[in-house]
């Protein structure tokens, strides 16, 4: 009887595990569901991926543009704010927060005389189309950072 139930405990052990997902499985999920423009179930399988591997900026990035597209823009910006911290060579990211903080009024938006709204229509354009690019499924976020490295879009 001790090991029938030694057995059991094991094997109940075991298959909890079994049901864990991988940090690039979490991902992987999530990514099919962005792509699918399911951004809210999306969520939690990046939440998820980044709960395993803190620093997974593409993780983090995906969950910020869910956020983007879900127009919870002060979420989006902290995981942008998040991405930048990690990659502070990332210039596009840097422009991106710049485009929605202005998009969404908060206080380093510097209105100018030119401008005084504080916003530059041409981030915006640049911001729609990575996002447009982003919601392909068939074109990857390597070639989108390569083309925007090349060609500035």
């Amino acid at each position: 009887m001790k090991i029938y139930f030694l057995l059991m405990i094991g094997v109940l052990g075991i298959g909890s595990n079994a049901f864990a997902l991988t940090v690039q499985e979490d991902y992987d999920a999530g990514l099919k569901l962005y792509s699918a423009q399911n951004y809210a179930q999306a969520i939690p399988y990046f939440d998820e991926a980044l709960v395993q591997e803190p620093g997974n900026t593409a993780a983090l990035q995906s969950r910020a543009n869910c956020y983007y597209f879900l127009k919870e823009y002060p979420q989006a910006l902290s995981d942008y704010q998040k991405v930048l911290a990690l990659e502070p060579q990332n210039t596009q990211v840097a422009q991106f927060i710049q485009t929605l903080q202005a998009k969404i009024g908060t206080p380093s938006t510097v209105p100018s005389p030119n401008n005084p709204s504080g916003t530059d229509n041409r981030m915006e354009k640049r911001f729609g189309l990575y996002i447009g690019l982003l919601s392909d499924p068939m074109i990857s976020l390597g070639s989108i950072n390569a083309a925007y490295n090349v060609t500035g879009f």
